[in-house]
């Protein structure tokens, strides 16, 4: 299996260089410009002595910095939001919709149906999908805000983002079952 895996890699790289070769797109990162929303002051090239747009490194990584940290809080809202779910999964989980007793008052059955783990499935699958959206268009936006000079590079850390977003957004319910478990007693202190 690995000598497959290392010739087929191979093979891949080579026709990956070939096609790039052939469409003319071997040197494209190394000729890319800098995209019309970048913003920079201008400089002239100590390689080339031609004028060019220059972001300073620290600026950028403190933009970087706070863009993440939004998005660290945006997830950590989500998290809040799974929490609550689950808390309301547990305590509706366990409350009947209806009760009979009889009327000496002395016997009392639940009918067996509740309706908690179905509503908060159905709230959690709602809630997943919109922040799946809301959350694309926030890394969307931060990423903006990150003012990258390429193409390249914007399209490299919109991916990562939208990647994290979609994970934690994907896999967090089951990250929280993880960490918490999935009885009630340890997600909620109610009797």
């Amino acid at each position: 299996m690995s000598c497959w895996t290392t010739l087929y890699l191979e093979n891949w790289k080579d026709r990956e260089a070939w096609k790039a070769t052939e469409w003319g797109m071997s040197d494209f990162s190394v000729t890319e410009r800098a995209r019309p929303k970048f913003e920079g002051r201008e400089i002239h090239s100590s390689v080339t002595g031609l004028p060019e747009l220059y972001f300073p490194a620290k600026a950028s990584f403190v933009l970087r910095a706070k863009s993440y940290g939004l998005l660290f809080c945006a997830l950590l809202g989500a998290w809040l939001v799974f929490f609550a779910l689950f808390a309301m999964n547990s305590y509706l989980g366990t409350r009947p919709i209806s009760h009979r007793m009889e009327s000496s008052y002395e016997v009392y059955e639940a009918t067996g149906r509740y309706i908690g783990t179905l509503l908060t499935q159905v709230i959690m699958a709602i809630v997943m999908v919109l922040f799946g959206y809301a959350y694309s268009r926030l890394a969307r936006v931060l990423n903006e805000m990150e003012n990258h000079k390429t193409e390249t590079a914007f399209e490299n850390h919109l991916i990562g983002k939208v990647f994290v977003v979609h994970l934690f957004v994907a896999f967090g319910p089951l990250l929280f079952i993880a960490t918490f478990g999935s009885s009630p007693t340890k997600v909620c202190w109610w009797p």
